[in-house]
């Protein structure tokens, strides 16, 4: 209750797969910074392709100085190219941008997993003050070339419109998964773990992770991983399931929340997408209070996720595409930007989220022939590893009170059940039964003309 009032993981106030702990306190590093002089406090940095075949690298330096001072910034890669600007950094605050041209033939492309190798090069960037022999603020990223675009163009059958991502001017074929926190207290999950879970993606010919909007915007590994194999990344801002407030003090917490995170995370060449939230355009219909006052609840979610989170995003990011929920039909227009509003279950516009625990997941039949399906499948109870730490003999049992206790969502457990059919073997089952549902997965999306006549 009241989740959406607070910025915090939401997933940890419970979900339908999910305890509920609400751990709190600082688990992240923090530090004291001493400054003299210009600091760079933080870089925002994007790589966008020219009509000439050239790359512009452009970075927003966010400073802080303790006097007035002169000073040359430099952006350089490596034996490839180098850019200065000569500024005067006034008392306080301020920012500056210095853009990096970079000829294409000095560098490859950067593909996903599966459709070509992932070269990533290192941008520097330093500051050097008048009377200084050396640079006495650097700062190194890493960077990937790349095009990147959501294709939504309408259908030559005049049905709808396409929904498939485009990259380096190719089609590709999305593959993965959805990304819910590792665990319930995100302070142990190590960057070990994260390479061992994603590393299990990557082994599965997975391409794409959807970073989900009911967790946590991941740490910085998370990302670096993706990078380095090939990992496409649909990254929501961290909103789930729920109507949020629209007053002037909330907004501007959003809004200073996602400058601080596409400003950290704009220069990785995985992330494919920036969306707004996980289904809250689909929970305008859940909720007695926004289902009977429909337009008011929708003017308040177009005056965050639009007004304030997109313009937020664009101010520091305006390469990649922007979808405004998860899932939904896709703009009309994108300026002015007007929501093409609807089902968003529609099959012949943009992504569509599939839940039907009553029939056989195995009768593929079933499975909506949607343009883009980018969440479904059903329930599974944990490995019995995962759960001999916590139980006891007496709790393996489909209604014991454990059983109840954690099953979150009304009638899983009977679900569950009634797929697997014998109870007697049914975790090891379960789990056979999960890649029976990913190879029907890939079968599923072969069968959609709009993503085939693509590949």
């Amino acid at each position: 209750p009241y989740r959406n009032f607070i910025r915090r993981e939401q997933s940890s106030f419970a979900w339908d797969w999910g305890p509920t702990f609400l751990p709190s306190g600082i688990w992240r590093p923090i530090y004291l910074v001493g400054v003299t002089g210009v600091f760079i406090e933080s870089t925002a940095t994007t790589v966008s392709p020219n009509s000439d075949d050239s790359w512009s690298v452009v970075s927003q330096f966010n400073l802080i100085a303790t006097r007035t001072i002169g000073g040359t910034f430099m952006a350089s890669i490596a034996n490839i190219s180098t850019s200065t600007v000569y500024v005067s950094v006034p008392l306080g605050m301020s920012s500056t941008q210095l853009t990096l041209t970079v000829p294409g033939k000095s560098v490859q492309l950067w593909w996903p997993n599966g459709y070509g190798n992932q070269p990533l090069y290192t941008l520097n960037l330093s500051w050097l003050p008048d009377g200084s022999s050396s640079p006495t603020t650097s700062i190194n990223k890493t960077v990937g070339f790349r095009k990147i675009r959501i294709n939504q163009d309408p259908t030559p059958d005049g049905s709808g419109n396409y929904f498939f991502f485009e990259v380096n001017d190719i089609p590709i074929f999305l593959k993965g998964a959805n990304w819910i926190p590792a665990d319930s207290f995100e302070s142990r999950v190590s960057p070990q773990r994260i390479d061992k879970l994603l590393s299990q993606a990557i082994a599965s010919n997975m391409n794409t992770i959807r970073n989900w909007g009911g967790g946590i915007y991941q740490q910085t590994e998370f990302y670096d991983y993706c990078d380095r194999n090939g990992l496409l990344v649909w990254e929501e801002f961290m909103f789930a399931c729920a109507m949020y407030p629209r007053d002037d003090a909330f907004l501007e917490n959003v809004a200073q929340e996602a400058i601080h995170q596409v400003t950290r995370l704009a220069h990785h060449p995985s992330i494919a997408v920036w969306a707004g939230n996980n289904e809250n355009e689909a929970a305008l219909w859940w909720y007695p209070e926004s289902s009977k006052n429909r337009d008011l609840y929708l003017v308040d979610e177009m005056v965050l996720y639009v007004d304030t989170l997109r313009s937020a995003i664009l101010s520091v990011d305006s390469t990649r595409d922007y979808l405004f929920s998860s899932p939904s039909n896709g703009p009309l227009s994108l300026d002015p930007y007007v929501l093409r509003y609807g089902n968003v279950y529609d099959m012949n516009y943009g992504d569509v989220h599939f839940y039907n625990y009553d029939f056989l997941c195995t009768n593929i039949s079933e499975f909506p022939n949607a343009r883009f399906v980018s969440e479904y499948g059903w329930q599974s109870f944990p490995s019995i590893e995962s759960w001999k730490p916590v139980t006891i003999q007496s709790d393996l049992s489909l209604n014991s009170t454990l059983m109840e206790h954690r099953q979150h969502h009304p009638g899983g457990n009977t679900e569950i059940y009634n797929q697997i059919k014998n109870y007697s073997s049914h975790l090891y089952l379960k789990k056979i039964l999960f890649w029976i549902l990913k190879i029907l997965f890939i079968c599923h999306k072969l069968c959609n003309p709009f993503v085939s006549e693509h590949k």
